[in-house]
């Protein structure tokens, strides 16, 4: 088989491995079908689809797009528009160097899984390194590529009387609740989309929409001697805060009384906040540290405008009676654990290690808060919109005693199933990238929310 290689990526990630990773992959999959395209990494929409066409033109029966770094999923859905041939995704793992995640590739692949998924387009993903690629894993991955696959059904947990009662307490809880959602989520960035009317239909949730420019004009106006306070509160949480810029610093604690002083004006049960580029490119500062205090105050808040994010972390917080983080799914090792990650927004209070304040991996600007999660039982969530099919997605997990994988905060978690086992399950339902954890079992409780509310639960790892 002619097969077309295109190896996407972003320039704030590590170039130089992009470059070398699509070097070998492209090397290796040439030991198995007859490749055409270059490895030079793509960077734009545009450019992709330009190279699909080519190689399109050029003979192409298949296309692979390597997911060498993070991307949004705007890249791959102009491929995918740009030919109707088979599309193959392919994603990296990375060392846990307990730094900087220097390609984030994994969570690429969900992005754009999740947009193929809505657009009803069929795929294949391979997860590996170069070298573990195998005769055997292209095929089923091409065999993938050819049909979109059916829901796959599971069996719901059992649930109890109680169980069914905190949830019908959670429903109550939620109904007229406020959420906030400041700015829109970035372009390509299909898993962060909602739709208020169904989330006022099925909570009976109501939703406040405010734009960047409001949250920064009331950031502006913060108090100053608030803002000191926030300050010296920072300095002793934190190590290493007197070693941040001061002037970026202040950006963020401005962030968090502005989002402080909304939240407490308008009532609000969570917030959904477009967190990049302009918090750096226009206001100065990282809005990581804000949101993360704000959650550990018990308001939780969503990275990249994540709305349907925002009140999944509600769900597990009122149902774990305790704070909850929506992180990114970003590794699967060979040990069978899983890596949840992201860039500083966790609460403190999940901390198992001495918070540390710290910069944006890929912004260089503070403040972010720096942790491993604590050990402890724990249940990832979320709603999901997969393939235009609303439902709850619900996991039990174990929170490992492990290293801090990743820079930020970041956690090991293990599932009763390997955790790459669960990792294409989600990638194959075309599951949003975003999932919430909180400490506590409340994975019965998850499911008898979905019977109450009259959603489908989708077990992400099935017990039964």
């Amino acid at each position: 088989m002619k097969v077309g290689f295109l190896g996407l990526a972003r320039t704030t990630f590590d170039m130089e491995l992009a470059a070398q990773t699509s070097i070998a992959a492209r090397a290796r999959l040439a030991e198995f079908a007859e490749v055409i395209g270059d490895d030079a990494p793509l960077t734009d929409s545009a450019a992709a689809q330009d190279a699909a066409r080519r190689l399109t033109a050029d003979g192409a029966e298949a296309l692979l797009a390597a997911q060498l770094t993070f991307t949004d999923a705007a890249a791959t859905e102009a491929i995918a528009a740009a030919h109707s041939h088979p599309l193959i995704l392919w994603a990296f793992p990375e060392p846990r160097s307990g730094g900087r995640l220097r390609l984030n590739s994994p969570c690429g692949l969900n992005l754009a899984a999740h947009a193929l998924g809505k657009a009803q387009r069929a795929f294949g993903h391979l997860h590996c390194a170069p070298e573990k690629l195998s005769a055997d894993e292209l095929s089923r991955a091409l065999t993938d590529a050819q049909a979109i696959p059916s829901p796959e059904e599971s069996a719901p947990p059992d649930f109890n009387a109680d169980a069914r009662k905190k949830a019908q307490r959670v429903l109550a809880a939620l109904r007229g609740a406020v959420f906030a959602r400041i700015g829109n989520p970035p372009e390509g960035f299909a898993t962060c989309d909602w739709n208020p009317e169904w989330l006022r239909d099925v909570f009976g949730a109501k939703m406040r929409s405010a734009e960047l420019r409001e949250l920064f004009a009331e950031a502006n106006r913060a108090d100053a001697d608030e803002v000191e306070s926030l300050r010296e509160s920072e300095r002793l949480a934190l190590e290493n805060f007197d070693g941040m810029d001061s002037t970026a610093t202040e950006k963020t604690l401005r962030l968090r009384w502005a989002l402080r002083k909304m939240a407490a004006e308008e009532d609000w049960r969570g917030a959904a906040v477009r967190c990049w580029p302009e918090m750096f490119t226009e206001f100065g500062g990282a809005c990581c540290g804000a949101m993360s205090a704000l959650g550990g105050e018990g308001i939780p808040c969503a990275c990249e405008a994540d709305m349907n994010g925002a009140v999944s972390a509600r769900i597990l917080q009122e149902l774990a009676d305790g704070p909850a983080f929506l992180a990114d799914w970003v590794d699967c090792a060979e040990d069978g654990s899983a890596a949840f990650w992201h860039c500083g927004l966790a609460p403190i209070q999940m901390a198992g290690d001495s918070p540390r304040a710290a910069l944006h991996s890929n912004r260089k600007m503070p403040l972010l808060r720096e942790f491993a999660l604590r050990p402890g039982t724990a249940t990832v969530a979320r709603l999901t919109m997969a393939r235009n099919r609303p439902g709850i997605a619900a996991a039990r997990a174990e929170v490992v005693d492990a290293p801090r994988p990743f820079g930020g905060t970041c956690g090991v978690l293990k599932f009763a199933r390997p955790a790459r086992e669960v990792f294409d399950r989600v990638i194959r339902a075309g599951m949003e990238h975003h999932f919430a954890l909180v400490y506590g079992d409340v994975y019965s409780e998850c499911a008898a929310l979905a019977e109450e509310s009259g959603l489908p639960f989708f077990p992400l790892c099935p017990e039964k």
